[in-house]
């Protein structure tokens, strides 16, 4: 089971990294979230401010993807959930607005 040992802000990275998150590279001098955990071993993983933002935010209300991966987030996830969230918005708009919902929901 994945423990949280630490999380550190990172005011400017030394070196690249790619984000956990939505899987973008990290630049060099940018901010970051430097997460440490332990599985069967230790490792860190490393998030953009976007996705470290996201985390804060909307993964602390959510934890959808916790749930589904026994207590972990695989790459891409914060990525994933923001498409999710982004076209469930849109297809609400649809229908507020009157509009067809039916041909989005069989993509």
């Amino acid at each position: 089971m994945l423990e949280l040992i630490s999380e550190q802000p990172i005011k400017k990275t030394r070196k690249s990294h790619r984000c956990h998150g939505c899987l973008e590279i990290i630049p060099i001098g940018s901010p970051a979230l430097a997460s440490t955990n332990v599985d069967d071993r230790i490792y860190t993983l490393y998030f953009c401010q976007s996705c470290a933002d996201w985390l804060k935010t909307e993964c602390a209300e959510c934890r959808e993807c916790f749930k589904d991966y026994n207590n972990g987030m695989f790459e891409g996830d914060i990525e994933t959930c923001r498409r999710e969230r982004a076209k469930a918005a849109e297809d609400v708009k649809r229908v507020m607005a009157g509009g067809e919902i039916w041909a989005s929901t069989l993509v």
